[in-house]
């Protein structure tokens, strides 16, 4: 990916993920987080990698440089890592943009965002400093434009909206806010102020189904008022259902999952439901939902959890329901896996750190895979390598499909329904050098060597091997 060993490489993206045949056989955009300003780019159809550096509108905006660090016992006390950016996560939209939750400025934030300003976000809620912010790279430019955000940035989403709402998580900051960009506006108008907002949590605990004045979080429940609770989204996700925002908090313990209903104006009539995770889940991290609007996380515990709405049996607002222990019906431990020896609690050794649910294609619009990853980079190739060796077993519904890469068309077994696209995913090519089959023949027991003319070929399928090999 063009970094050297002492970068690393955070996260990884390349294609709209509401629709993954955008950017099709295009290159994929990286982010090296505390270690180095320069985005690392692949392109997998020519085999080719490379950077491009991410600049900040301010000289003084800190670099991780000066951050406390403990001696490495391989590197010394010398500092390896020189990031102003801080670029923790990126997003494609529909026209093929990645764009980057970054650090553009310092912490402080511009009046705008603060107590005494118009903005109505501000007026609000004011905010006086942000960690992140957001950029988006144009591949078609060259260029990175960077967007001065009052709230801070850690994970983002688009929306599946008419406006392709761009919602961010502040990563359990402080703050306790949620912030979005209309995306339309920015594009059409260039003004970074007047296309964000931000919204508290705020829980409507006198149950009359609208947002109304609140307390604080340090403050005892009021029946007549709604509360404010300090809980900030690690991961963000929108329900395509019901265009909901759901996330994960860290903290206060055991966790929570977020429930966003931004409503007509989010500054203003956005409400919020949590839900805590029954013992023995706790610590939920990363999270997403998928297409029936079920919740998915990664909890702490070691338990992949899945949080379903729609089965809690009693009231989810009011003063003595929104507590966040009063849907523990909703939440199931699927998949639970091998635990570690001697343990008997219910668990997993896994330990996933974060759950993607993935439209594998948009054609077959039904088909769906979870896929659950500790290890953004290693996984996230494991993924693709997947997808192009074996896409032979697809669940449709309740059907399995069975189909080999080489098929114009794939039959589903029960009602032979027909599939009008080849399930070739990536080249032989990707798999050569990414798969490092060349270094592992061994381990694959390939029986020849692939010819080089052919790793050359984009479009080359190679032969069948036994099952297993």
């Amino acid at each position: 990916m063009g970094l050297v060993a002492q970068h690393d490489l955070h996260d990884l993206v390349g294609t709209d993920r509401r629709k993954p045949t955008v950017n099709a056989n295009g290159k994929f955009y990286g982010s090296a987080e505390f270690s180095t300003d320069y985005v690392p780019i692949l392109d997998p159809a020519r085999n080719a990698a490379s950077e491009v550096f991410h600049p900040v509108r301010d000289p003084k905006t800190p670099s991780h440089r000066d951050d406390p660090l403990a001696p490495s016992p391989y590197w010394g006390d010398k500092p390896i890592w020189d990031a102003q950016t801080s670029n923790h996560n990126p997003m494609m939209d529909e026209k093929g943009r990645p764009w980057f939750t970054a650090r553009v400025r310092p912490r402080e934030n511009p009046d705008f965002c603060k107590k005494g300003s118009n903005h109505p976000s501000a007026k609000a809620f004011p905010i006086d400093s942000s960690n992140r912010h957001l950029s988006m790279y144009d591949p078609a430019s060259g260029k990175f434009t960077l967007i001065s955000t009052c709230f801070p940035t850690h994970h983002l989403i688009f929306a599946e909206d008419a406006n392709n709402t761009l919602w961010t998580s502040s990563g359990g900051s402080a703050n306790g806010v949620v912030g979005w960009l209309d995306r339309p506006m920015f594009d059409n108008t260039g003004d970074e102020v007047r296309s964000q907002g931000w919204t508290p949590f705020i829980i409507d605990t006198n149950g009359n189904g609208k947002r109304d004045e609140y307390v604080e979080p340090n403050q005892p429940v009021d029946p007549a008022k709604d509360k404010r609770v300090h809980v900030g989204f690690y991961s963000v996700a929108v329900n395509p259902v019901d265009s909901t925002v759901w996330g994960t908090s860290l903290s206060p313990f055991p966790g929570y999952a977020v429930r966003l209903a931004p409503g007509a104006d989010p500054t203003h009539t956005a409400l919020t439901e949590i839900y805590e995770p029954p013992l023995p889940g706790y610590g939920p991290r990363g999270g997403d939902i998928d297409r029936n609007g079920v919740f998915w996380s990664s909890l702490s515990s070691g338990h992949p959890a899945a949080f379903d709405r729609r089965k809690c049996k009693g009231p989810l607002n009011g003063p003595k329901a929104a507590t966040g222990r009063h849907c523990p019906e909703g939440w199931t431990y699927p998949i639970p896996g091998p635990n570690f020896r001697d343990i008997t609690e219910t668990g997993s050794a896994e330990s996933s750190y974060y759950s993607i649910y993935i439209s594998i294609v948009k054609q077959f619009s039904v088909i769906t895979m979870l896929v659950e990853r500790h290890n953004y980079v290693s996984n996230e190739m494991e993924f693709v390598l997947h997808l192009d060796r074996s896409v032979r077993h697809l669940w449709v519904g309740q059907e399995r499909t069975y189909c080999h890469r080489q098929s114009q068309r794939c039959a589903v077994r029960a009602g032979e329904r027909q599939m009008d696209h080849p399930a070739r995913a990536v080249s032989e090519r990707l798999l050569y050098q990414v798969g490092g089959w060349p270094n592992r023949q061994s381990e694959h027991r390939l029986e020849r060597k692939i010819d080089v003319d052919h790793v050359l070929d984009a479009h080359h399928v190679p032969p069948r091997r036994r099952h297993g090999e």
